[in-house]
């Protein structure tokens, strides 16, 4: 169940395996777009979805060419790399190949002086993490057709302008990217699934991009013990970072492949020094913030969980602290939507205070415009079920 602005949502399970669910999703998309891709990162999600994409075109007789499109953040382990090189190859003459290297701004939550840093940026060449992948299908910023490309255009904004100039490239009537999320891995996750405006005949797990473009999430609704199950049983590739993973003893749950300056992907930071040294020696000269963040990530000095008042201040006033201590133009993008006329008990100034140790000054984990809002939920919520969580009947 879930709650959303009064509403009350509730999870309809089908009386079917979630590999059914699936069959029957592919059966929807193959009969309403003619132009399909599919966003594979390089982790068990997107690796399982695609491979399973591959399975069903094969039993129904599908022939047809689908694309595949990687987005190679230059700071990944081997093992990431090395899966993705085996996917590349293995569907190569089936399929149309985007292995894209393309400079871009990617958010980086290590440092308070750099919000964002740009993968395989030509200026830094010495410094790249490793080396360029040499395929006729990677593009970089020597080669490639991509006419919407902005100089290290933000990672979001690239992915949608893909998407539409995929459409355009291969003269889709309709088209679809398969994006291999998992709903139960996060509320977040679940909660973009659940809250789609834009849903495609009724079905929340495709939606609108641009006219005639849609994304879906063909396995929403799988576990990630669901996940592994078809990897044992349809003897699916997969990326072998798992296996070191879980020889370090990281949860299933936690197991991510992602840019390791994320927010979300900071705390495993450290196993880059256990598994891959050498790649780690690599992004200790790439990032700002690499070696702190390894060591400080689960603590309050980095907002882990919740963050400290220190004795004798107000939040406002920790909070104008921590905003003198930034450079000019990245205190701008954390007051450009504060409100000046808060109050010191205002919930907005210890949301500042954990965007900056948190080094998110996009908002994007806690947003200042629905603090207020949200604190009057929390309370509604508190004062309804005070009773019980007082212990009492």
């Amino acid at each position: 169940m879930d709650m959303r602005e009064g509403i009350k949502i509730e999870k309809a399970y089908l009386n079917i395996s979630v590999y059914d669910a699936f069959v029957m999703r592919m059966d929807f998309i193959f009969s309403e777009f003619d132009n399909i891709y599919i966003a594979f990162s390089g982790g068990k999600d997107s690796g399982i979805m695609l491979q399973m994409v591959f399975k069903y075109m094969q039993e129904h007789g599908i022939n047809k060419k689908i694309g595949i499109f990687h987005q190679d953040f230059e700071a990944q382990y081997q093992k990431t790399t090395e899966f993705v090189g085996r996917i590349f190859a293995r569907y190569e003459d089936i399929s149309y190949l985007y292995w894209s290297c393309m400079p871009m701004a990617v958010r980086t939550a290590l440092s308070s002086h750099e919000m964002y840093w740009h993968t395989w940026d030509p200026g830094k060449k010495d410094l790249w993490v490793r080396e360029m992948p040499d395929k006729p299908y990677v593009y970089n910023i020597d080669n490639n057709d991509f006419g919407f490309y902005i100089d290290k255009m933000p990672e979001e904004k690239f992915y949608k302008q893909f998407s539409l100039y995929y459409h355009k490239k291969h003269n889709g009537v309709k088209t679809c990217c398969l994006v291999g999320i998992c709903a139960d891995e996060s509320l977040h996750r679940y909660s973009s699934i659940v809250n789609k405006k834009n849903a495609y005949k009724g079905q929340r797990w495709l939606t609108r991009q641009f006219n005639n473009v849609y994304a879906a999430a063909p396995i929403y609704d799988w576990k990630v013990e669901d996940i592994w199950t078809a990897v044992g049983k349809f003897n699916f590739d997969y990326n072998k970072l798992y296996d070191l993973y879980y020889m370090a003893g990281v949860p299933l749950n936690k197991m991510r492949v992602a840019s390791p300056f994320h927010d979300w992907a900071k705390e495993s930071l450290q196993l880059y020094k256990i598994i891959e040294p050498v790649t780690w020696e690599h992004l200790l000269k790439r990032v700002d913030g690499v070696n702190f963040a390894s060591i400080y990530a689960k603590t309050t000095a980095m907002a882990y969980r919740d963050i400290q008042l220190p004795d004798g201040l107000t939040w406002k006033q920790y909070a104008l602290f921590l905003l003198s201590t930034l450079p000019g133009h990245v205190r701008e993008q954390y007051t450009k939507n504060l409100d000046t006329a808060e109050t010191d008990k205002s919930p907005v100034w210890k949301i500042i205070c954990r965007r900056i140790l948190k080094n998110d000054p996009d908002g994007t984990h806690s947003s200042c415009r629905d603090a207020t809002k949200k604190k009057q939920r929390s309370d509604e919520i508190k004062a309804k079920y005070s009773a019980f969580i007082g212990g009492k009947p």
